[in-house]
């Protein structure tokens, strides 16, 4: 089930299935908790990359959170993302949280470019983690898939192009803004459009 966050609601993941590629048991079970305290039931725990795209090949998956470092055996989560993102699969744009225990700004830029929604830094606590998680499921960015990029808008602001530049979107709006196309509203007017309505049902 997609996850699902509605506002003003109590949010849990009791339907939703999550896939948790950590080398580390510790962490893995650090982590568990935090996704069941959320109220996660159905919980995939991987330690190697080959591992995760078995779960992802046989099962429906509908969040992952991924360790940037998988050990010295295996690559690291950078490139299990980027693999993700372009293999064409059904599963490559599912929503991905990446855990680091090293936030340089270059390092962030990376994981961005990885294909990652967000970023939680190490020592990773409850309330930042749901908090990516709620963000993740509310706002869908779109996914944007083009030669040299896989993976969700990197944009947070809707600013349209630069000027003098042009949109390479369908969705770029036009930083110039037209002239009004009919008289103001007076304060009144205003304040009767916002007023809650009472109606028949």
């Amino acid at each position: 089930m997609p996850l699902v966050a509605k506002p003003l609601a109590k949010f849990n993941l009791s339907q939703s299935v999550i896939l948790l590629l950590e080398h580390s048991r510790a962490e893995q079970d650090l982590y568990g908790q935090m996704l069941f305290g959320f109220g996660g039931k159905q919980l995939h725990r991987c330690q190697t990359r080959e591992e995760a795209k078995l779960v992802l090949a046989g099962n429906q998956v509908d969040l992952i959170i991924v360790d940037a470092q998988l050990g010295p055996d295996d690559e690291d989560g950078y490139t299990f993302v980027r693999e993700l993102r372009r293999s064409g699969a059904g599963f490559a744009f599912l929503p991905v949280v990446m855990i680091t225990g090293h936030t340089p700004s270059s390092q962030i830029t990376f994981a961005r470019d990885s294909g990652v929604h967000f970023v939680v830094r190490k020592p990773v606590s409850p309330g930042v983690l749901l908090e990516r998680i709620l963000w993740i499921a509310q706002e869908a960015r779109p996914i944007i898939e083009c030669e040299t990029y896989v993976g969700p808008d990197r944009r947070f602001q809707r600013l349209g192009p630069p000027k003098g530049i042009e949109g390479r979107r369908a969705d770029d709006m036009d930083m110039e803004v037209g002239e009004p196309e009919g008289p103001d509203l007076h304060q009144d007017e205003i304040d009767q459009l916002l007023q809650p309505k009472r109606v028949a049902l």
